[in-house]
């Protein structure tokens, strides 16, 4: 069922960081305990398979640039 249809709002956050803070936080997600890990061959092969939110995405878009200076793992 759509969220829409539930009353519930829709908000697609589309996030961007530099690639090499993208790999630096994967390798040290990876060294951790538990951590689900992501082989550097696999991050490769899916990378270029993300694309910008187009017009067509349903919802609100709010974008956010991660520089470095925000934790979200």
């Amino acid at each position: 069922m759509a969220a829409a249809a539930l009353g519930a709002p829709l908000v697609i956050y589309a996030l961007s960081t530099p690639e090499l803070l993208a790999r630096e936080r994967l390798r040290r997600r990876n060294a951790q305990p538990g951590a689900l890990f992501i082989a550097e061959n696999t991050y490769e092969l899916f990378r270029p398979r993300c694309e910008p939110l187009g017009d067509d995405e349903p919802g609100d878009e709010a974008r956010v640039d991660v520089d470095g200076t925000a934790r979200l793992d």
